[in-house]
């Protein structure tokens, strides 16, 4: 965590309107911070060892999959929030086994989204 004891999170979504959205809704409550593609999502993951990953699933390159799966070569205990608006059933099932911790769906609610980063960033924790 950083010297204010917010905890850091990382957003690696192509869609500036979601990383800004995000990064609103978050700023308060955490250190946010954005990458647009997974290379430059790795190198501000190195850079700011966030303390949970948001990943978005359809990005020009490498998808969010393939990111998930560099990302836990850095670090195998990090929280992965798989953030997506194609969620079926076999993309999920790709997520989880290259190491996503969650998932959330495209429209996402703003309470659960609050929710469940708390909830990984307490198991980090506890980890």
């Amino acid at each position: 965590m950083n010297a204010a004891d917010h905890p850091t999170i990382l957003i690696i979504d192509d869609e500036k309107c979601i990383r800004d959205a995000l990064r609103m809704l978050l700023r308060k409550n955490f250190d946010v911070h954005c990458a647009e593609d997974v290379p430059s999502g790795l190198l501000e993951f190195t850079e700011c060892q966030p303390d949970l990953v948001i990943i978005d699933y359809y990005m020009p390159g490498e998808n969010g999959i393939q990111g998930i799966t560099r990302l836990r070569q850095s670090d195998p205990h990090v929280p992965i929030l798989f953030l997506t608006g194609f969620a079926d059933d076999e993309t999920l099932e790709r997520a989880t086994e290259a190491g996503a911790t969650g998932f959330m769906r495209k429209p996402f609610d703003i309470a659960g989204m609050h929710g469940t980063i708390r909830q990984f960033i307490g198991q980090k924790a506890a980890a």
